[in-house]
């Protein structure tokens, strides 16, 4: 499995891709933590094991699945419903975050039974890996008194130094793309608030009138 390095800046890639089509929260880093757990989310199967001695028990069992990721899709857009009023593409994005979990990890070399993820479960149980591993195994123990302490090697640091290699352009290149975007994307209309209109009045007949609402200045065509 991949680190949440890798986990982490994928999910920042689909926060930042899709910042300005949903609404989640009402500040930023909300949402931003909210993609980065559902992004890493998939690796809470470590905690049943841990609990009874073997962290890796259960790792790559349904719960990195196809149908866990609409479940957990399904889950947050009936939460998002309530919220913003709209299903589907909550329902879709969410789905996708979780899912990006899988297919990091079916990229990833993978050297412990079972080896793969079930992509596709429940309509197929058959665990897939690539034959082309984008990212290197990760050294942990398979005892929980010493599983936490297993992460910190050396060898695991190269393998998050690899996972930023590889993703770190992916968030970088989203984000600066995104930027570019918006500085050649039309002024969005904004509402106008009454309490912060001022009106100047035409000095004279044909004159534009000035509509000032917070830190944004329009200039609109008077009225005939």
């Amino acid at each position: 499995m991949p680190l949440p390095v890798g986990h982490t800046l994928a999910a920042y890639a689909i926060c930042e891709g899709n910042r300005d089509r949903l609404r989640f929260f009402d500040k930023p880093w909300q949402t931003l933590l909210f993609f980065a757990v559902l992004a890493n989310l998939p690796d809470i199967d470590f905690l049943p094991g841990f609990l009874l001695g073997n962290p890796n028990r259960f790792h790559h069992g349904f719960v990195h699945s196809l149908g866990a990721a609409v479940a957990v899709g399904l889950f947050g857009a009936l939460y998002f419903r309530r919220r913003h009023g709209r299903f589907w593409p909550y329902f879709g994005l969410i789905a996708a975050t979780y899912y990006s979990h899988l297919i990091l990890d079916f990229f990833n070399q993978d050297m412990r039974a079972p080896y793969g993820v079930m992509l596709f479960w429940p309509l197929d149980s058959t665990y897939y890996m690539s034959p082309v591993a984008l990212f290197a195994s990760v050294h942990k123990s398979s005892d929980s008194s010493t599983f936490f302490q297993s992460l910190f090697t050396m060898h695991n640091f190269w393998v998050a130094l690899r996972e930023l290699l590889l993703m770190g352009p992916l968030a970088a290149g989203t984000y600066f793309y995104n930027k570019w975007r918006r500085s050649r994307s039309p002024r969005k209309s904004v509402t106008l608030r009454l309490a912060k209109v001022k009106y100047l009045r035409q000095r004279a007949e044909g004159a534009p009138v000035y509509v000032e609402v917070s830190e944004t200045r329009k200039k609109l065509k008077p009225k005939r």
